[in-house]
């Protein structure tokens, strides 16, 4: 028997040919599950069918929330494809399935087992009845998370809060989003800056006759030029680090924002099942009451009324499971992958930021040395001390006079 405590599956991803339309992932499996047939081995799978793995849990398990699908596109520079993409797209789709095989319903489920084994790629022909089949409808007429007049008023204010949250973080993703989008094209335009007055200050060291002065000038012009053309990079590992973190939660939040509102519309549709059921059940009392209609309709009304009523406790027991199971699903795994990926993004861009700014400091320290050897018996740093101090006399002379 299958203990999906215990029970692991791997499926570790080891190349992925970016060059097709649509792009293979290679990868091995190890698995201590007894519905495998191969304990071990190797496969390969294209980007649509990993696609079509996460929208089939999705309509299977209405009850749990499944982790957006990372997309293939990775920020590039002046339109030129990083060189680790392979390794950024390998991560990116690691990171989820590795999601899907520890979740213990979804490594147990035959869709899994399906999606790793099959030799004739993954073409899963079931689809089952699911609130989220009804969700697109719902959002439509109902507005949104919103709940219409004809809808019932949902009590649970767990699922109230989780609506709100999700939608603030959602919001608070789109803002931060598109001011790292201001801040990067001011950086492009920072790096510009520097390489005008690089060029400028090059043209004034041709046209200068002291030496001194005329190394100086080069020397700056050189530095600057150096940052400038730091700064481009530097922008674009923000894109790459956090602008793409915020892309994806953004993606990833809007899944969980789906599965409440596939919930919505599982209350909806009990709301609809439980007053056909009754709308059934006068009908059936008016026939039998009825002198002059024939036993035959009697007989149809009281099996349209059994219909109804099993239609209706059916949705009640799929609406109960979706209540029990999903709001723990998203306290416990959503928002725990959510603060890890958001987390380890910030580490990154940080150690990444610290790695950049201590390159500019490290070329501005080389042209403070170089100056320094220019300045004669006294340290520039000295010097440069003394006048500061003696502008902080001036300018204490200049208030004392004013005041």
């Amino acid at each position: 028997m299958a203990n999906i405590h215990t029970d692991f599956l791997s499926l570790t991803l080891k190349r992925v040919d970016i060059n097709r339309k649509d792009p293979l992932f290679l990868y091995q499996i190890e698995t201590t599950l007894p519905t495998f047939q191969n304990k071990s081995g190797s496969g390969e799978r294209t980007y649509s069918e990993f696609e079509r793995l996460a929208s089939h849990l999705t309509l299977f398990y209405e009850d749990l929330y499944v982790p957006a699908l990372p997309d293939l596109s990775v920020s590039t520079s002046n339109g030129q494809r990083p060189d680790d993409e392979d390794n950024v797209l390998i991560a990116r789709m690691q990171r989820w399935i590795n999601r899907i095989t520890s979740h213990p319903r979804f490594k147990a489920s035959e869709l899994v087992r399906e999606f790793v084994e099959s030799g004739q790629g993954f073409l899963p022909l079931d689809k089952p009845v699911s609130f989220h089949r009804q969700a697109s409808r719902f959002k439509q007429l109902k507005g949104g998370l919103g709940i219409g007049s004809s809808t019932p008023a949902d009590t649970d204010e767990d699922y109230s809060t989780l609506a709100n949250q999700t939608q603030n973080f959602i919001q608070g993703l789109q803002t931060a989003s598109k001011a790292l989008h201001a801040k990067f094209k001011c950086r492009k335009a920072l790096s510009s800056a520097y390489l005008d007055m690089a060029t400028k200050l090059s043209s004034l060291s041709d046209k200068e006759t002291n030496a001194i002065i005329q190394n100086t000038y080069r020397g700056m012009a050189n530095v600057v030029q150096e940052c400038g053309e730091l700064q481009r990079p530097q922008a674009q590992a923000e894109n790459a680090v956090i602008g793409d973190t915020f892309v994806y939660q953004i993606k990833n939040t809007q899944s969980v924002k789906d599965c409440l509102e596939a919930r919505l519309s599982g209350l909806a549709q009990h709301h609809d099942a439980v007053k056909n059921t009754d709308a059934k059940y006068k009908t059936m009392n008016k026939l039998k009451a009825s002198n002059n209609i024939k036993a035959d309709k009697v007989n149809d009304a009281i099996e349209d009324m059994h219909e109804a009523k099993a239609q209706e406790q059916e949705i009640h027991r799929r609406l109960e499971k979706v209540n029990k199971n999903l709001k723990r699903d998203l306290n416990t795994n959503y928002k725990i992958q959510v603060t890890d990926d958001v987390t380890s993004a910030i580490t990154e861009y940080v150690k990444a930021q610290i790695q950049f700014e201590r390159q500019h400091l490290k070329k501005w320290e080389s042209l403070r040395n170089r100056q320094e050897s220019f300045t004669g018996d006294q340290p520039a740093r000295t010097r440069a001390e003394s006048i500061g101090r003696t502008d902080e006399r001036r300018a204490a002379q200049l208030l004392s006079t004013h005041s």
